[in-house]
């Protein structure tokens, strides 16, 4: 069971930030997830929300800047807003990412496509994304990449059908590869990912992330006795502990 830090180690440094990766790699995360944002002249930016308000203490929206205008804000951990690019040459090949593109824009999965195109050992790379268009214009333009569907009950972009079957969402979205909540995953689920080959990466959103420990540990418990190929959590340095247990 891969362990996937969500934003990097976002209860040990702030979420998407430097600092969170470097965390997130010394507590032996296999993999780090973080969100792509354009800015104004098409550079990609790593942050979570549209507005800089959370993670910068500003007003004001990513995409209404210029890329030269978020290099002069600082994180509210003194940082520099991260660059995609930058990230990836920096981290790879000692943690894989999972790359969420943020909205249904076709010219971010290509600005970050030509990106992971371009930086060494991009096979340890996948692009996911709530929404099928960027996914399908991917397989389309850039078959190489590797691609996933990211799978929620509060944000389904999908047809209504698709979203009550995951086997019609990822045929949808020709892909094979899975981020659903970790509240979707059942047996029957897993029995079916199985049979019809899909990896499977449940996630556990920050906003809920007040379990107490017995508690998440109860979560994980279940869910490797379900054989999910990974989890996208919020407590990466524990997760790893408990599995070397």
């Amino acid at each position: 069971m891969l362990v996937i830090a969500h934003r990097g180690a976002n209860r040990e440094a702030l979420e998407n930030s430097r600092s969170a990766y470097e965390k997130a790699i010394e507590g032996g995360s296999d993999s780090i997830e973080l969100d792509a944002r354009l800015s104004k002249d098409g550079k990609v930016f790593v942050l979570h929300d549209e507005s800089l308000a959370y993670s910068v203490g500003i007003s004001g929206k990513i995409s209404q800047l210029s890329s030269q205008e978020l290099t002069t804000l600082k994180l509210k951990n003194g940082e520099a807003i991260p660059l995609l690019e930058n990230v990836l040459n920096d981290f790879l090949p000692q943690v894989a990412f999972v790359v969420e593109l943020k909205g249904p824009s076709l010219a971010l999965a290509k600005h970050v496509a030509e990106i992971v195109q371009n930086v060494k050992y991009k096979e340890k790379v996948t692009l996911a994304s709530f929404h099928p268009q960027p996914i399908l214009y991917l397989k389309h333009d850039y078959p190489h990449l590797r691609r996933g569907y990211t799978w929620s009950p509060f944000d389904h972009f999908v047809s209504p059908v698709s979203f009550n079957s995951p086997q019609i969402a990822l045929r949808e979205c020709r892909t094979n590869i899975i981020y659903p909540r970790h509240d979707l995953i059942t047996p029957a689920f897993m029995d079916q990912a199985k049979h019809r080959g899909w990896e499977v990466f449940p996630w556990v959103p920050k906003a809920i992330d007040d379990f107490q420990l017995h508690k998440e540990m109860n979560l994980w418990s279940y869910l490797r006795e379900l054989a999910i190929d990974g989890l996208c959590t919020n407590r990466p340095r524990e997760l790893r502990q408990w599995l070397n247990i």
